[in-house]
């Protein structure tokens, strides 16, 4: 096959004609955009089509996806006060470095719809504002920030055989703080530490006919790890996870033939959690949704939580009288709790 040898002045005559396609480039950037403005010389009744790479550190070369770049991209006839917007991220997790915007032009025949010639892309004019430094990765990779949940706690149900009991769930709030790491594009993992609010009422039928009513209120604090992951996108995340609690404290408030008694029985759980008949540790799974702006910098959620082990285990309790009928009361006891959320960053 024979060679075809291009005379050298003839390139550098066609480097300068491409290159002088393009005036005026500039590059501007908000949080998740890179916007390049630029004017197109040439013959305003063709049309010529638009092509825009960027390169990384002067070295590596970055293709963006065509549907993500919006504005004068594609066929356009020349003009000034053109630009093209690409949402970067959508296209990579993470930018660092010095970024240039490369463009080219080229005629297209509009007879057969083909482009005239197919010449390499061109760096814009050396003059122009055309660099960026990226922001740091962790600004998007990692989020470190404040939430707050509100919702209702308690426990499923005591079935003692001697007598018939009736739970009902209570406000419980929470507050904490969270680790966000967006370790892909559509993944997040997030361990939280938080300070949870149980409240509960109880009321128990005797054989007496008599009725006893409790007040539980416990402090827990919570550790939890939440995993999302985001399907269609959108911002919009399926949430799994799991949790341990454990109970730092606590308060009843016992009402019986119309008296009030108050005591903080939870403080006097002793080591093998059967002093009082209630166990100090709780854990369980999460299931829920969200809705996530800035990659988690503000995200509003549900969560539902279910414990896998039976918070009493006396039969007898809540009732503070002696046991004389031997009898395993490990039930279905098992903690639930729903909660809204928000979360935002620091």
């Amino acid at each position: 096959m024979d060679k075809i040898i291009v005379p050298f002045f003839f390139l550098i005559l066609s480097l300068q004609m491409h290159a002088q396609q393009f005036e005026n480039v500039a590059l501007s950037t908000t949080d998740d955009k890179i916007i390049v403005s630029y004017d197109l010389l040439g013959n305003k009744n063709k049309t010529y089509d638009v092509k825009l790479r960027f390169r990384l550190d002067g070295d590596k070369l970055i293709h963006p996806n065509k549907r993500n770049l919006k504005g004068d991209i594609g066929k356009i006839k020349p003009g000034k006060g053109k630009a093209i917007i690409w949402d970067l991220y959508k296209d990579v997790d993470e930018l660092s470095g010095s970024v240039e915007p490369e463009l080219d032009a080229v005629l297209i025949d509009e007879d057969n719809q083909e482009t005239a010639d197919a010449p390499t892309p061109l760096a814009p004019p050396p003059n122009s504002n055309q660099q960026w430094q990226s922001p740091k990765p962790e600004d998007k990779r990692f989020r470190v920030g404040i939430k707050v949940s509100t919702g209702r706690a308690g426990v499923l149900d005591l079935k003692d055989p001697l007598t018939e009991t009736e739970i009902e769930r209570k406000w419980s709030p929470q507050i904490g703080a969270y680790f966000r790491w967006n370790f892909q594009r559509r993944l997040y993992l997030q361990p939280e530490v938080l300070y949870h609010y149980d409240q509960h009422n109880t009321r128990i039928i005797n054989d007496a006919g008599t009725d006893s009513f409790f007040n539980d209120r416990n402090h827990e604090l919570r550790s939890q790890l939440v995993l999302g992951v985001a399907p269609i996108g959108l911002g919009l995340y399926f949430n799994t996870g799991f949790y341990h609690s454990f109970l730092i404290g606590g308060q009843r408030n016992q009402l019986e033939n119309e008296e009030v008694i108050e005591t903080a029985i939870y403080e006097s759980i002793s080591a093998d959690e059967m002093t009082q008949g209630m166990s100090r540790n709780d854990y369980g799974w999460l299931i829920g949704g969200s809705l996530n702006f800035n990659k988690g910098g503000f995200v509003l959620g549900y969560l539902y939580a279910a414990g896998l082990r039976d918070m009493y285990y006396n039969y007898a309790y809540p009732i503070p009288v002696p046991v004389t009928i031997e009898q395993d009361f490990t039930n279905n006891s098992k903690s639930r709790a729903h909660h809204f959320y928000i979360q935002k960053k620091f």
